[in-house]
């Protein structure tokens, strides 16, 4: 069996909620109150003596460990049934279940990549069960693994069955607000607390007794903190011991205490971090607290010299959300997302690319509320300015993200389309945001075809402006008067025009058939001699539109579902 992470069901605010984990760092990602916490929490579940707060209070809340079964566990699996129940290649996974109220072990189940599932490894009474599988899911050839002295087993009752469970009895969990530091005995101190209430004589212990690891973390944390050039831990004359940080510039030696919580914080971190066992499971809450962006990417870089330890981490910080890659980040909401999922999202190995294209970075998707998809560059730039026009809060607008579909790969036709939609849709899935809601926003003169085409998946719609395209709804004379005259002054021209002058070009222009709003403006612009720019010059037109003018009350009824 091959650890994958662990999952929630009936958990905090969770239906059901799967963690991948692996060496290197794994990001949490969501909301406030989103349930990051309550995961961490349950990731130390083993590890702590302490009950977790977040169990439902009508049903068993499961801490599940995840396993991808190996060509062992398929044969057991399977045993000598002519049609397996888990062929060979086929894509499924194993769930060891335990109850998290008492941390009694129930069962393994496999689950294959069609969703059906079979019970494989059970407790009877006081033994533990396992049998074959036939093809239609059910059971035979039971043999008894393990005889018990106790109906309900725990976890050290069950590890030399399930592998990887001693990763969760030794994982060190690190809370968002370390206590702080203080003074201490001067006592030999080989173990640190998270709340780092004896640092300073843990640091003289590793001082005198691993000078070298000590010298190394000093140097990584002054990398993160350049004006400072040494920490160490200073006798007070009174029995007791403080650490002092000493300025690089003047010398001066001052208590980490007052240096600011960042530095305070941080070094607690990295010390627990550094002298944790080398293939820790580290679940740390906000490590970003209190830092300024460039601490916050000195520590990105220092958890990665630990390539065998495993971090998991929760985090509003766009700096660390976005020094890892897309596969590694689990964005966190309310109802969770399963295993399947993330074997989905496993086999993307165009996320990145996706992203790449959308001109995205990993935060960009994760904090908004919403996703508009639009066709170009000129709707990413007017469209925000129109529904704030409309009466839209800028809050509001500024939590819809607006993703271009066109990206690196021109639309030509109806296949184009359908096809980028289709990536689309996988990349949404593949980072977690299977709910997240969003619309395709297409241009009026796109064929209905590639909507008929298109599966959406849960939470998306599509619509077809009732304009051509976005250009036809800035074409208020006023507007486009302003936005000629402020363009004249950037070139240093001067131009003559007036509203009436305006209205009359679009008139004369659509009574001869030309009826994109970009090639009206266009011409509308030579015929002053003025260059014309798609998306400069619509998104300042889009900024001189004033609110009573009718195309944009046409444009919010179309959104208005959306957008409200």
């Amino acid at each position: 069996m091959k650890l994958l992470g662990f999952e929630v069901v009936n958990y905090g605010p969770f239906d059901r909620q799967f963690v991948p984990l692996a060496p290197g760092v794994t990001i949490l990602a969501g909301l406030n109150n989103s349930g990051k916490t309550a995961l961490l929490k349950a990731a130390n579940l083993f590890a702590s003596n302490e009950a977790l707060p977040y169990i439902h209070p009508e049903y068993d809340s499961l801490f599940c460990i995840i396993y991808e079964p190996d060509d062992a566990d398929r044969a057991q699996i399977n045993g000598l049934n002519a049609a397996p129940f888990l062929p060979a290649n086929s894509q499924g996974f194993l769930r060891a279940v335990f109850r998290i109220r008492d941390k009694s072990f129930r069962e393994v189940e496999v689950v294959r990549a069609d969703g059906k599932s079979a019970i494989w490894i059970t407790v009877t009474g006081a033994q533990i069960h396992r049998f074959q599988i036939t093809s239609d899911g059910q059971l035979s050839g039971r043999i008894v693994m393990k005889q018990l002295n106790v109906a309900l087993p725990k976890e050290d009752d069950v590890q030399d069955i399930l592998p990887n469970i001693s990763e969760f009895k030794k994982c060190i969990w690190i809370p968002a607000r370390r206590d702080g530091i203080g003074h201490s005995q001067p006592t030999t101190n080989t173990t640190l607390p998270v709340n780092g209430t004896n640092l300073a004589s843990y640091l003289s212990t590793m001082q005198l007794n691993d000078a070298d690891s000590y010298e190394a973390l000093n140097n990584m944390f002054c990398v993160a903190f350049p004006y400072l050039k040494r920490i160490n831990a200073h006798s007070l004359g009174n029995n007791a011991l403080e650490v002092k940080a000493t300025y690089s510039e003047t010398g001066q030696k001052v208590p980490l205490s007052a240096c600011g919580a960042g530095v305070e914080q941080l070094l607690i971190l990295l010390t627990c971090v550094d002298r944790a066992p080398e293939n820790a499971l580290i679940a740390i809450d906000e490590p970003h607290s209190f830092l300024h962006p460039s601490a916050e990417k000195a520590l990105v870089s220092f958890l990665g010299r630990y390539p065998k330890k495993t971090f998991l981490l929760a985090t509003h910080s766009a700096v660390m959300i976005n020094s890892v890659s897309p596969d590694r980040i689990v964005s966190v909401a309310k109802g969770g997302t399963t295993v399947s999922d993330y074997l989905y999202k496993r086999g993307s190995s165009d996320i990145a690319e996706i992203l790449g294209a959308l001109g995205y970075e990993n935060s960009d998707l994760l904090f908004h509320n919403k996703l508009i998809f639009v066709e170009g560059p000129t709707e990413a730039g007017v469209l925000p300015k129109l529904l704030k026009k409309a009466g839209i809060s800028e809050e509001v607008v500024d939590r819809i993200g607006m993703p271009q579909l066109e990206g690196a790969n021109p639309i030509r036709n109806v296949d184009d389309m359908v096809k980028q939609m289709a990536r689309y849709e996988r990349l949404v899935l593949a980072l977690g945001r299977a709910r997240l809601p969003r619309l395709y926003l297409l241009d009026g003169d796109r064929s209905k075809a590639a909507i008929e085409r298109m599966n959406l998946g849960d939470g998306a719609e599509a619509i077809i402006l009732a304009k051509t395209e976005i250009e036809n709804y800035i074409l208020q004379p006023a507007a486009i008067v302003a936005a000629m005259t402020a363009e004249a002054k950037t070139h240093n021209q001067s131009v003559q025009v007036d509203e009436g002058e305006i209205h009359d070009q679009l008139t004369h222009l659509t009574a001869q058939g030309v009826m994109k709003g970009s090639e009206l403006l266009k011409q509308i612009y030579a015929s002053k001699e003025l260059p014309y720019s798609k998306v400069h010059s619509g998104t300042l037109i889009a900024k001189y539109i004033t609110p009573d003018w009718p195309a944009i009350r046409e444009l919010l009824a179309e959104l208005a579902s959306f957008v409200a």
